[in-house]
């Protein structure tokens, strides 16, 4: 398995890919560019030893090789996201066995730009524990959202706040009894947190469901919403509009052609149920991880299908104008 890096312009046509990794398994969660139009590319390897490894790549704009850094040590360490720090460093979160209070732990590292590790920090409990999503805030702080298991049936959604020299500011949970996780965090205009992720707590039949939860800059609760369609639903990327809506993706499994279909939908300012978009997929498995939205409105999602394309799993992208019911 290699990583795989694909660029495309804006009306989706092909300008170039690269297959990246060595002998064994390489796979990436997350990419973002850099302040000089670079790709950094955030990854898990096994290719240099017996166990997985985080792998940081950079990239220039054509793809072309720049540097890259492995992070970690005897045990598994993964990279689930990355972004760059105003300082022109980069600071990335994930999952790792190493050193741990237990099974696994959140792992948090900064570097310098060029990936020199200038400090890591590790939280969690007994059991399994994990980043998902990672940003640096207007006022140079950096939150980490992901899960947190504190008990064998409850696993409750983890938000983890640091300054950026990686002294604990806070960190709480959220959830229910039973099951929650976040996939991905945005600071919202308004200086809040808003989160998105799946939560089994509300639902009678144990169905995972879409998860919105809303905090203040210190963890207090604003508002924590799930929406529940009777079936599995999930969601994995979170926008906020102009219109101070949120555009929330993922997938569902109670819509759509059959199995997991693309999921749009709209949540309100004040974490409602705003609207629920056409579904995207057919007889397969068809979601998104990952979307984009620009100033004039254009949506951009990225994630997989395997409905369509050459066999197996391909990549999937979909631009849409406009949301409607």
């Amino acid at each position: 398995t290699d990583i795989y890096l694909l660029k495309i312009d804006s009306l989706c046509n092909y300008q170039w890919s690269y297959a990246l990794g060595d002998i064994g398994n390489d796979f990436a969660n997350a990419v973002c560019t850099t302040y000089d139009n670079g790709i950094l590319i955030g990854a898990s390897t096994n290719s240099y030893g017996n166990s997985y490894q985080a792998c940081l790549m950079k990239r220039d704009a054509l793809g072309n090789f720049v540097w890259k850094k492995t992070y970690g040590a005897e045990d598994w360490d993964f990279i689930n996201d990355v972004v760059q720090t105003y300082d022109s460093g980069l600071v990335f979160c994930g999952e790792t066995y190493n050193n741990t209070n237990g099974n696994s732990d959140v792992w948090i590292v900064k570097t310098n730009n060029q990936g020199d590790t200038l400090w890591t920090r590790t939280y969690g409990g007994s059991m399994a524990d994990k980043g998902n999503s990672i940003i640096e805030t207007t006022d140079s702080n950096i939150v980490v959202a992901g899960m947190v298991t504190t008990l064998l049936d409850s696993t409750q959604a983890y938000i983890i706040k640091l300054d950026k020299d990686g002294s604990l500011l806070w960190d709480s949970v959220y959830g229910g009894q039973k099951f929650e996780a976040i996939h991905k965090v945005i600071e919202v205009s308004n200086g809040s947190y808003a989160f998105v992720g799946s939560s089994s707590s509300v639902n009678a039949n144990n169905f995972l469901d879409h998860y919105f939860l809303n905090i203040t800059k210190d963890g207090s609760l604003i508002v924590e919403n799930s929406f529940s369609s009777g079936n599995n639903d999930e969601t994995f990327s979170i926008r906020e509009r102009p219109d101070g809506k949120f555009l929330a993706s993922g997938y569902t499994t109670a819509y759509g052609a059959g199995k997991k279909d693309v999921h749009v939908y709209l949540i309100t300012p004040v974490g409602g149920w705003g609207g629920m978009g056409i579904t995207f997929g057919h007889y397969e498995d068809d979601e998104v991880l990952s979307s984009f939205l620009n100033p004039s409105g254009r949506m951009i999602f990225a994630g997989n299908t395997t409905s369509y394309g050459q066999g197996n799993t391909d990549a999937y992208i979909i631009r849409l104008d406009t949301i409607y019911n």
